[in-house]
């Protein structure tokens, strides 16, 4: 057994358990099959129907061992379950025996698919699918059976009745066994990860706590060292005190402070002359940061029972001029010669700024990974919407103006291009480079967005838009995020409905404006809600990172538009008060350019003889953008990776015909992409026109395409329209 198995020595349990069973199954139907075969022929019943299937299986399920042995579960479990289901009906079908003998075989059929709770691992619906297919060969051979022993229509239906119900039953219970077995898997692999991240928290905060621990107690044995040469060496003492960074205070054996440093003081906020004498209780007021509750008396225990105090973590100390410090201390008793506890000694440091470096580190951090993770999914997202926007493009091109399914596909596109602002959410803490700006009109972008959000709502929106409004130069992706998460902000704000305004006007910043801007053209927006308004203590912290007042939010929507504003240069600012609504208002710069319109390529004049070399390593999109450019009237000629590029360009100039134009996918999973193939195909041709395609919208070589050697790009997902078009621009 251990042979066969091998291969899942590194699995799972469960899938180590399952192949076992399947094992021992296939080893005891073998011996089964043989036996019944060898039992047959001795009694001379040889009845091919019988002996023929019984020999056939038996052949294939040893055979099903090679992949057994290969570990791969999933096909050897439907092969096994496929072989025994087949041998048994062909018995059924063929097998000249009497009625009874022949009927009786059923049994083994629902024996078989007892098996299927083990062959599947993750869906369920196979289940169904097998059984559903063995009752419709229930009913063939039910009717089989009564055509060939002329039997009366009652019994054939109280056959098939009984032997349906049985089917449906034993159905059910396999897969409620599958669901019950699939949900208690489930839950135990989320114990275990929880588990797993328990302990290397833990661990984590174990080996901190020792390197603090070790710290502390060396400092502890120092102060113990001092503490017997004190009378001594007390003037180079406060010398000393008086020069360190950590804030020291000696108190009496009653808690009243002796001596403290002038670090301590700084910290403080307070001299040692106003400090002298007075309890420690009244000046070094501590509380805990989770609830800002006074901790126990750490002196009290100190001078009682002589025990070291070490405060870390949460510890807040309230100064005099009502300023917050979050503080790290160790409290140490002071010992006289006839080791009595004769006071104590208080050492801490401010490290509130450490705090707040290592929270926007961990932020950092996770905006880091977040980008990552949401990168790769609009890459992917993107590639599957340029498929699909892709292919209705060409359907509509080749489809008459008049034909009423046309506008179908127009709301089709449409769809896809609102698709395609939605991915650019993904992206916004991704690294990369600025925004891909082009000029637009702001008017229909806020209305689309706004219109989208508040669908399905009871909030209204009453819309103060300039007809003359100026046009801007903006990544429409990012800017439509930004109307999204304000209109979102003050639907969800107004819990029982309401009215959201929305005004866009044009301004003119000049030099004495109050507004953080330079002086010049700009459109102002303003999206005002009826709702609660902003508490004016969180008002400075909304716009954060992971700041939230809500129980499902992440604190990601505000921060993510600030930070889209700020690569616009412009400026955004919000007015509220308690009860009165709140106001997002936000200023891009202008432009007086006009928004090109952009008309449908009809014709392939233009594209007659122009030969394109086109690079993508997804197969739909290279398939789907081959079309597009056939369709345009392009000779197309493909290729999965950039070292292939490269050599088909390289045959392209040595034996022509040379390509005119290349469409390069710019990241290529594991294999050379649109980036470094550029470098080696400017070497062999400087005056190569290129064009860089990619899913990864904000990725600095599409804003900055030309300093890569590019003289073009193609967001993906695009139309036939759009790839035309950059094709012409690139051949001009």
């Amino acid at each position: 057994m251990r042979f066969f198995l091998k291969s899942f020595e590194d699995s799972d349990f469960m899938l180590q358990q399952r192949a076992r069973v399947l094992f021992v199954i296939v080893i005891s139907s073998t011996i089964a099959l043989v036996a019944f075969s060898i039992f047959f022929i001795v009694r001379d019943q040889r009845d091919p129907g019988i002996i023929l299937p019984f020999v056939a299986a038996i052949v294939l399920i040893l055979g099903a061992l090679f992949f057994l042995k290969k570990g791969h579960f999933s096909f050897y479990a439907h092969f096994l379950l496929v072989v025994a289901l087949v041998a048994i009906w062909m018995v059924n079908f063929f097998e000249s025996g009497p009625l009874v003998q022949r009927i009786d075989s059923i049994i083994l059929v629902l024996a078989v698919l007892t098996m299927t709770p083990l062959v599947f691992i993750r869906k369920g619906g196979g289940i169904i699918l097998y059984f559903a297919l063995n009752m419709v060969l229930l009913l063939v051979y039910s009717i089989y059976i009564q055509i060939t022993f002329n039997l009366e229509n009652s019994i054939t239906r109280e056959f098939m009745l009984d032997n349906i119900l049985a089917f449906s039953l034993t159905g059910v219970f396999c897969y409620s066994i599958f669901s019950i077995y699939k949900r208690s898997l489930e839950k135990a692999q989320k114990a275990e990860e929880e588990i797993q991240a328990q302990y290397e928290e833990l661990a984590a905060t174990s080996e901190e706590l020792e390197a603090m621990n070790d710290e502390l107690i060396k400092a502890h044995n120092d102060i113990m060292i001092s503490n017997q040469k004190i009378n001594e060496e007390r003037d180079r003492l406060a010398t000393t005190l008086r020069s360190i960074g950590d804030g020291v205070i000696t108190l009496t054996s009653e808690g009243n402070i002796e001596t403290m440093n002038r670090a301590a003081e700084d910290i403080l906020c307070r001299s040692s002359g106003d400090c002298r004498e007075k309890h420690i209780n009244e000046v070094f007021k501590i509380v805990s940061t989770r609830a800002e509750q006074a901790l126990d008396d750490p002196i009290e225990k100190v001078l009682c029972e002589g025990e070291q105090v070490e405060m870390e973590g949460d510890v807040i100390l309230m100064c005099c001029d009502g300023t917050r410090k979050m503080i790290s201390a160790i409290a140490t008793p002071l010992y006289d010669s006839l080791n009595r506890i004769n006071g104590a000694v208080i050492a801490f440091r401010d490290i509130t700024e450490r705090k707040k470096m290592e929270d926007e580190v961990l932020k950092a951090s996770k905006i880091e990974s977040l980008g990552v993770f949401a990168g790769g999914i609009a890459h992917d997202f993107n590639n599957l919407l340029t498929a699909i926007l892709g292919s209705v493009s060409i359907v509509r091109l080749d489809m008459e103006e008049k034909n009423r399914n046309r506008e179908f596909l127009l709301d089709a596109e449409r769809a896809c291009l609102r698709a395609k602002d939605l991915t650019q959410q993904l992206l916004t803490f991704s690294k990369g480079g600025a925004p891909i700006k082009t000029m637009a009109s702001l008017k229909n972008l806020i209305k689309d967005t706004t219109a989208f959000v508040l669908s399905g709502s009871s909030v209204q929106c009453v819309y103060d838009i300039d007809e003359h409004l100026w046009n801007a130069e903006v990544d429409r992706g990012q800017i439509s995020q930004v109307v999204h998460n304000m209109i979102l902000n003050a639907r969800q704000s107004m819990i029982g409905g309401g009215t959201i305004r929305v005004v866009a006007v044009n301004a003119v910043i000049d030099e004495e404006s109050s507004i953080p801007l330079l002086p010049g053209h700009y459109i102002r927006v303003s999206i005002s809600d009826s709702g609660d308004g902003i508490r004016s203590d969180i008002m400075n912290k909304i716009f954060e990172p992971f700041f939230t007042t809500k129980m499902e939010g992440n604190g990601l929507g505000l921060a993510v538009t600030a930070s889209i504003i700020k690569n616009h240069n412009g400026h955004i600012a919000v007015l509220s008060a308690p009860g009165e609504g709140a106001t997002f208002e936000f200023y891009l710069p202008a432009s007086m350019e006009k928004v090109m319109e952009e008309k449908e390529i009809l014709t392939t004049s233009s594209f007659d003889g122009v030969r394109i070399l086109l690079m993508d390593d997804d197969e739909i999109v290279l398939r789907v953008a081959e079309h597009m450019l056939q369709r345009l009237g392009c000779e197309v000629q493909t290729s999965r990776d950039g070292s292939k590029a490269i050599e088909l360009y390289r045959g392209s100039i040595e034996s022509g015909p040379r390509f005119k134009v290349v469409i390069m996918d710019l990241t290529v999973p594991g294999a050379m992409g649109g980036k470094d193939a550029m470098v080696e195909l400017k070497k062999l041709d400087p005056d190569i026109r290129a064009i860089v395609s990619s899913g990864y919208a904000n990725d600095p070589v599409m804003a900055r395409f030309h300093e890569y050697g590019f003289c073009g790009y193609v967001i993906k997902p695009y139309k036939i329209e759009e790839l035309g078009r950059a094709i012409l621009k690139a051949l001009t």
